[in-house]
């Protein structure tokens, strides 16, 4: 199961993630946290810090996962008794276009189904980006393109998805 929850930047999405990955859990699941930032400045740090107290005082058991590209490699190590939540898409998509090895979205795609098919549920958190027109940078619209892409294919195969605004969840699907 596939459930995709997006919104705008500390729209809280992720809290809401968090709470919908603990309640699917709540059947002696284990839960995971797949964090794909990569640490680059003091505000980040501290965005980084808040999540992991939050996930710390929560009343279950959470492992967390460092892994800001080549997501797929992960798969094998989830069972049908795992609860994935991946947070963020936006970022990771950001990480894959500028590796070495420089993923598309159809990949990225490939490597959430191959972890969704090994666990009970996978949580995928994502930015909306696309409400502040187009007079970007080419290679910021090409970046655009893709996630767009890669939300309206993570939509179509979710079994629910969730758009987040000023810390209210909107059930879109399922």
């Amino acid at each position: 199961m596939i459930i995709f929850i997006s919104g705008g930047v500390r729209s809280g999405k992720s809290y809401f993630a968090e709470q919908k990955a603990m309640e699917l859990a709540s059947d002696s699941k284990q839960l995971h946290y797949i964090a794909t930032s990569i640490l680059y400045d003091e505000e980040m740090k501290k965005r980084i810090r808040k999540h992991q107290e939050d996930r710390t005082k929560s009343s279950l058991q959470w492992n967390t996962v460092e892994c800001s590209a080549n997501i797929g490699e992960l798969a094998s190590r989830f069972s049908k008794k795992d609860v994935v939540l991946i947070d963020c898409l936006t970022t990771l998509l950001a990480n894959e276009m500028f590796s070495e090895q420089n993923e598309d979205e159809q990949s990225i795609l490939l490597a959430l189904k191959k972890i969704a098919k090994n666990s009970f549920a996978v949580i995928i958190v994502s930015n909306e980006i696309f409400s502040g027109g187009t007079m970007y940078e080419q290679e910021t619209l090409n970046y655009m393109r893709k996630l767009g892409r890669l939300h309206v294919d993570i939509a179509a195969i979710a079994k629910e998805v969730y758009l987040v605004e000023n810390g209210i969840p909107r059930k879109k699907k399922g």
